[in-house]
């Protein structure tokens, strides 16, 4: 899944798309601020997880786009925060793309609501957010590997913290109340008989947080900038 976000730009070009809504931004990309559990989703990480075996090859085509892509994505958001809207810039310079999240609040309860009244469709478990995924959990459960001292939905309640749509109070209560009765992880079982680990051998892979800085590249200057003036 990593660089699946970046690949979007390929057929905006190429069909020459002028614009496309992405149901992502700012507002829920919580994950980004904490980088001790985000994994960027830039395709140099898949090309070094990817590194020197069979599948690379399958998918030479994509990766091969990657210091276009991470620089345009970098050059939209840095135009963004200087005020320069996209719909001013040619496409050949930034992609024109919106992040929906960007200009509306992520109201999970009415968005789930709506699509399950007016699609008739149900989910396949009781995570939030992605709940089209089974394996949704999984990554949070990792954060409680790495670090025992959060939950599956720390980061979560930050986020919604930040929203308004939760106070420290609230989240502190809920939190304290999952440390005290863990919940079974969704798809855990699944998951590790399919990549053939034991729990025990999984969590001894992943316990140290430091190991997912060897697959990323060191920063270029742009993104350094853009991080620095975001705040």
């Amino acid at each position: 899944m990593r660089g699946i976000g970046l690949v979007s730009y390929f057929p905006l070009e190429a069909f020459n798309i002028p614009i496309v809504i992405s149901g992502n931004g700012r507002k829920i990309s919580y994950l980004s601020g904490f980088p001790e559990v985000f994994q960027s989703g830039d395709l140099t990480v898949f090309q070094n997880v990817c590194k020197d075996i069979e599948v690379k090859n399958g998918c030479a085509s994509l990766l091969g786009h990657e210091p276009k892509i991470s620089y345009k994505s970098y050059l939209s958001a840095a135009l963004n925060l200087m005020g320069i809207k996209d719909k001013f810039v040619p496409k050949y310079i930034t992609p024109g793309t919106v992040g929906i999240y960007d200009y509306l609040d992520p109201n999970y309860k009415e968005i789930l609501e709506t699509i399950a009244r007016e699609m008739g469709w149900e989910r396949a478990g009781d995570s939030f957010e992605h709940t089209d995924c089974f394996l949704h959990e999984i990554p949070f459960y990792i954060h409680t590997i790495k670090f025992p001292e959060v939950t599956p939905s720390t980061f979560y309640y930050s986020n919604r913290i930040r929203l308004g749509q939760m106070t420290r109070e609230e989240a502190l209560k809920l939190e304290l109340e999952e440390l005290e009765n863990p919940q079974i992880v969704q798809g855990l079982d699944d998951f590790l008989k399919q990549i053939g680990m034991s729990r025990e051998e999984f969590i001894k892979e992943v316990e140290d947080w430091t190991k997912i800085k060897k697959y990323r590249n060191e920063e270029p200057f742009y993104g350094k900038f853009y991080r620095k003036f975001r705040k």
